[in-house]
């Protein structure tokens, strides 16, 4: 037990995020450019990846991990700084498929779970996602996304059994979807982490993620975590620097050749994350290809603090054209509204609630040592 200072304590020493999207984006690929990362890989979605030029480690889990295995597989990812779980839904199968669940408690006679079974099978995934949590490492957890229809919107979920759904944001920091879309002909992984809405699973606990972030496939979670750090500088409102005059410099005598090294520009990379951010916005239809354009042109004409405050303004002029953007796509027709509200609750019966019985006959019980 120490005493720290939050002003001491960096988001991206420990940033425990879930990336959630369509099969083939770039997930697993973004898990592996993150720091000295161990992969526990519960699919065999890892296969590919050293053709690809990845050399990371891996532990392929085909199976749920027995009491047995947990100290074993506490040990080996030790030494790591970074922990992924790829992916999710599938090993939620994994352990629903376990002998940790057998017996009458937990199968009835067809061998499909009691709600005592469903209840236990939530309680031991959220116990090892807690575990991670408070690894004090990295955690990149991902998953696959489901697309439901609500009236006319499609809504973009987390994908896994039970209602583990729902009590993720309360665990995790940070939760992401990926997508790809075509900006200037070529294709671009786009993190997209709006303010949780209808219409996406989203969380940014840090309060410094771009809307949108612009990730390479080599380099994703650094290109995250420059953004992050972009999104951290705090310019006040209505006090904007003065731009500073630019210097002139004198030409010598024309007969008279100089080579001179051209100095790299300090704000450069600053100006990389503004381009991020704008091609994230043409993705989500914020703005277009000249506005864009408009804006990184206009961005030259500063630099240091001045560039920075601008910045700021055009990130807030996204966010506020986000809002809308949601704001309208949230918009129900009221008779539609009251056609929902006469609709009975559907019953799930795949994914029942907690046996409050079972937890209360369990509640004396010692928690595992490992999770």
């Amino acid at each position: 037990m120490t005493i720290e200072k939050t002003s001491q304590i960096k988001a991206g020493d420990n940033l425990v995020m879930v990336i959630y999207g369509k099969g083939g984006v770039g997930k697993t690929s973004f898990t592996a450019s993150a720091p000295n990362v161990i992969l526990l890989d519960f699919e065999n979605g890892t296969k590919y990846l050293g053709a690809r030029g990845f050399n990371v480690d891996v532990i392929r889990l085909k199976s749920w991990p027995a009491n047995a295995e947990k100290q074993k597989l506490a040990a080996l990812v030790a030494p790591y700084h970074t922990i992924a779980l790829d992916p999710l839904g599938e090993a939620m199968e994994k352990l629903l498929n376990s002998p940790a669940l057998n017996g009458r408690k937990f199968r009835q006679a067809d061998g499909s779970l009691t709600m005592a079974g469903w209840g236990e099978a939530k309680a031991q995934m959220r116990s090892f996602i807690k575990w991670l949590r408070d690894s004090g490492k990295n955690v990149i957890i991902v998953a696959h996304v489901s697309e439901e229809k609500d009236g006319e919107m499609i809504t973009n979920r987390i994908q896994v059994a039970t209602k583990l759904r729902e009590e993720i944001p309360n665990i995790v920091d940070v939760i992401s979807y990926m997508g790809v879309k075509m900006v200037d002909d070529k294709p671009v992984r786009i993190l997209y982490t709006p303010r949780q809405g209808d219409q996406f699973d989203s969380k940014d606990r840090t309060g410094r993620i771009p809307l949108t972030v612009q990730v390479s496939e080599h380099d994703g979670f650094n290109d995250l975590l420059k953004a992050m750090e972009i999104g951290q500088q705090n310019i006040p409102e209505n006090k904007m620097p003065v731009p500073e005059a630019t210097p002139t410099t004198s030409q010598g005598p024309q007969d008279e050749k100089h080579t001179e090294t051209t100095p790299k520009d300090p704000d450069e990379e600053a100006r990389t994350q503004l381009k991020y951010q704008l091609d994230g916005a043409i993705v989500g239809e914020l703005v277009t290809k000249a506005e864009r354009d408009e804006v990184l042109a206009n961005s030259k004409k500063y630099k240091g603090q001045v560039l920075e405050a601008y910045i700021k303004r055009i990130s807030d002029e996204l966010f506020n054209l986000q809002q809308k953007a949601e704001s309208a796509n949230s918009t129900v027709a009221p008779e539609r509204k009251n056609q929902q509200a006469e609709k009975p609750e559907e019953v799930l019966e795949e994914q029942p609630q907690d046996d409050e019985e079972y937890a209360a006959e369990e509640a004396g019980q010692a928690e595992l040592e490992i999770w």
